[in-house]
């Protein structure tokens, strides 16, 4: 399932580069099969992997050293290339927004600001609320853009690395997944997805974007994935006498899958969401079965987390060196996506096998 979260990666870097004529799959779209993923992933090793007395604690742990190196990175990078631009312009580039609210805020909100781009705890909820001149906080409603007002504050724009919100979501769904998948976990997981729907449906559209940064209106997504994964393992044995894998149709299969969720955007038509998320939930125990060996698509699925935390100071750094040397921007998909992809490489050979020898010694 490398190749495929990579490519998921990819469609959300495209998503966030400015009128970006390639596509792969709309933004918003790529992190709900994320989410999908994640639960199917979840479900698996709390199943396989962490079980017995120190389970817990290896999960949390294990969660832990996977997320946190790779983002501390970027966000430090991230500072210094602002800090960078500051002293490069003699303090003419544009302000960051945590700098330009800090003046009005208690110290306390200042901590509580700053605290979630060095923790990844609750990166998601900054997105929830504005901040206003006068020091009040309030929910951003549906009806508010988020954007640097004159008196009013998105605190969504405090984040160093912005896309980080979906990364604090998946830490709650981390922290209730080891509960959720034991015991009575269908009923627990069937729950869960009705009280996330009634949530989604009854409240989300008084929030910005319809709820879009919440994690509760959005983890019925994450036990989707748990459930497609134990019933997955129920019926494994008939689910592949049905399909043969075999190294001769095992290709031609995985690029079956990968077309049908890419060629349709190729085409400038957007699947339904609903018809993705079904095809999604279908295809992910495929994708699985057929790379589950495959070491060459482990690789390159490692390649998705930092693709997906590094792409948007890429794309400033990207778009900065284009403008200065007044070059085409139609050159910057192609420069977002190469730029991005070398840097994961160097961050997955230089921190993430490193942290990986930890986490080994770890799940032992």
């Amino acid at each position: 399932m490398g190749l495929f979260r990579l490519l998921l990666a990819i469609a959300v870097v495209l998503e966030h580069t400015a009128n970006s004529p390639w596509k792969l799959m709309r933004g918003f779209e790529a992190v709900h099969v994320f989410f999908i993923i994640s639960g199917f992933y979840m479900a698996m090793v709390l199943t396989k992997k962490y079980t017995g007395p120190s389970g817990l604690k290896k999960f949390y742990l294990n969660r832990f050293l996977r997320l946190y190196p790779v983002y501390i990175i970027t966000t430090l990078l991230a500072i210094s290339w602002y800090f960078f631009c500051q002293l490069s312009t003699h303090g003419t580039a544009s302000k960051a927004l945590i700098f330009t609210i800090s003046k009005y805020a208690s110290s306390m909100e200042n901590i509580l600001f700053w605290l979630p781009n060095f923790t990844l705890i609750g990166t998601d909820i900054a997105n929830w609320f504005n901040f206003s001149k006068s020091g009040i906080i309030s929910i951003a409603g549906a009806a508010e853009l988020p954007v640097d007002e004159k008196s009013l504050f998105w605190l969504g724009g405090t984040r160093w690395v912005p896309q980080a919100w979906t990364i604090g979501s998946e830490l709650f769904f981390y922290i209730l997944a080891p509960f959720i998948i034991t015991g009575q976990k269908y009923i627990k997981i069937c729950a869960v997805i009705l009280i996330s729907f009634y949530l989604l449906f009854s409240f989300s559209g008084n929030f910005l974007y319809g709820g879009y940064f919440i994690w509760v209106f959005w983890i019925w997504l994450f036990a989707i994935g748990m459930l497609t994964f134990l019933l997955f393992e129920r019926f494994h044995i008939f689910f592949t006498s049905i399909i043969e894998f075999s190294n001769k149709n095992k290709i031609p299969l995985f690029c079956i899958l990968l077309s049908l969720f890419i060629l349709p955007y190729a085409f400038h038509y957007h699947t339904p969401k609903t018809l993705l998320l079904i095809f999604s939930v279908i295809s992910i125990p495929l994708f699985f079965e057929l790379t589950k060996s495959n070491t060459i698509d482990r690789f390159i699925g490692e390649l998705s987390y930092p693709v997906y935390c590094t792409h948007m100071l890429v794309a400033e750094l990207n778009q900065t060196i284009i403008g200065y040397f007044k070059l085409s921007y139609s050159y910057l998909p192609g420069a977002n996506v190469l730029v991005t992809i070398l840097l994961s490489l160097a961050l997955v050979f230089f921190v993430e096998k490193q942290i990986d020898k930890i986490r080994a010694k770890i799940s032992l």
